[in-house]
């Protein structure tokens, strides 16, 4: 008598077996972008919650990211990258250039490698003058970029990254897609909190032909203060619990580096009215 094993064995020899479909592998992945990549990129942006306005001029772009920038003490605005500096200087819009001595920085202004239409996604790299703190750090990043870096895929992107550096491939690559937003505490997902980016796309000097410029701005919502700074996720924990149970609505925002953990922090804000009590309460975390 054949064991139940044995029984088993010669059922799956006799079985029949369908051949599978032989794949495609030509078909591509992704439906084809029909738009202009510029406009792709920007009606992908508006899908994240972004926020993406057209200019028509050179002049009125960099009229408006002055205009923007007056709100901040000069101080506070930091650029390393020459290119971009160059035309501050023309404009006469201040800065400064950041170092790790720099504590105090709100609004960082870089370069990045490449934009992705299919994702609305910004490549940035270590390589960029820099690093990747002026990625991290600053509540507002401003990038800067031309025609020519759109690239339809990541799979492009990730191509044109690798021809470019070829044998010297920077430490870090990331992938910047649309406003910040977390879900670490409670799995409730909050969108543009506190980090806000401003992505300036031009032409550059190798296109002929003008295109508009985009300004693309995620700000955060007004009304809510900052109260409390963790650089580990159960100090955060620990504050945000002592504020609910009395009773105050805490946004939590994680600027940690998903790669390198000791990049970055752990922001707490609360509403306006609810400040100097929530201040009050924390003092004693804070020790």
């Amino acid at each position: 008598m054949k064991s139940a094993r044995q029984d088993i064995l010669d059922k799956l020899k006799t079985a029949v077996h369908a051949v599978p479909e032989k794949p495609d592998f030509s078909t591509p992945v992704y439906p084809s972008i029909e738009q202009p990549l510029e406009i792709a990129f920007k009606e992908n942006l508006e899908k994240i919650s972004g926020n993406v306005h057209l200019f028509p001029s050179e002049k009125e772009l960099f009229i408006g990211l002055k205009s923007f920038l007056e709100r901040f003490n000069p101080a506070d605005v930091y650029c390393n990258e020459t290119a971009i500096q160059e035309q501050l200087n023309h404009l006469q819009i201040h800065y400064s250039e950041y170092s790790e001595d720099h504590k105090n920085i709100e609004v960082g202004i870089t370069g990045c490698e490449f934009l992705i239409a299919h994702t609305g996604s910004v490549m940035v790299s270590s390589a960029q003058k820099g690093g990747r703190q002026l990625f991290v750090y600053p509540p507002i990043h401003i990038i800067v970029a031309t025609k020519n870096q759109i690239v339809d895929y990541l799979e492009a992107a990730y191509s044109a990254f690798q021809n470019k550096y070829r044998e010297n491939l920077p430490s870090q690559i990331a992938i910047i897609t649309g406003p910040s937003r977390t879900a670490d505490i409670e799995k409730t997902l909050v969108f543009g909190v506190t980090q806000s980016y401003l992505v300036l796309l031009f032409p550059s000097p190798f296109f002929d032909i003008c295109l508009p410029f985009i300004f693309y701005l995620c700000s955060m919502e007004k009304g809510w203060k900052q109260v409390f700074m963790a650089a580990v996720e159960y100090k955060a924990e620990m504050a945000k619990d002592l504020l609910e149970k009395q009773g105050i609505k805490v946004v939590v925002f994680n600027q940690h580096d998903t790669a390198f953990q000791n990049f970055g922090e752990i922001n707490l804000y609360v509403s306006e009215e609810d400040e100097a009590r929530a201040i009050e309460l924390l003092k004693e975390l804070k020790h």
